[in-house]
């Protein structure tokens, strides 16, 4: 009694554990339709992981906060230097850049110098004002999960929750040994 129990612990917790995920298309058996939990509610699954994603891991604000920062302005800062000596030597004509091009590339750089941090100030906010505009965390995370086809999707959630599924079914087994050792003593004594 106790082996059977744990056998029937175990196979219907195993088979629960499966139809989580199985099967991917809905399958008509007399009057029902089954389809795994997981296949049946992809969707909805992902647009909450994107809400949860954006609400509690992920806000706007900390990913703009995760990479903008002085170093990050100083690089821009220097960037900048370059790209507009750059620009503005090759739109010169020849004869200017000759005569002046050490002039513009110090008025250049003097001008980054006291300027630069408020230029690449202004930029940081109108990337963070206008790029929040566009971001949606959630809409992003729905779209890259609804895009994954099931048997990606499972790997992904296998991967996250394979120990415990598999204590799921262990507890199965354990529950229907001890309903067994039940029934054992309790037939034994009636």
């Amino acid at each position: 009694m106790i082996a059977i129990g744990g056998l029937i612990g175990y196979l219907t917790n195993m088979i629960a554990v499966k139809m989580l995920f199985r099967p991917i298309k809905p399958k008509k058996f007399l009057f029902f339709t089954f389809q795994g939990l997981l296949p049946k509610r992809k969707t909805t699954i992902a647009e909450s992981m994107g809400e949860t994603i954006e609400e509690a891991f992920l806000s706007k604000e900390t990913i703009f906060e995760s990479f903008i920062d002085d170093d990050l302005a100083n690089d821009f800062k220097e960037t900048l230097k370059i790209k507009i000596k750059s620009k503005i030597l090759t739109i010169l004509p020849p004869m200017l850049k000759q005569m002046f091009a050490p002039q513009i590339e110090s008025i250049i750089e003097q001008y980054i110098e006291l300027e630069g941090e408020q230029l690449i100030e202004e930029l940081f906010d109108s990337l963070k004002t206008h790029g929040f505009e566009k971001l949606n965390i959630k809409e992003l995370v729905k779209t890259r999960v609804d895009a994954l086809d099931f048997v990606a999707f499972e790997q992904l959630v296998l991967n996250i929750v394979r120990k415990e599924l598999r204590h799921i079914e262990l507890i199965g087994l354990f529950l229907g040994m001890l309903i067994g050792a039940l029934q054992f003593v309790i037939t034994m004594f009636i």
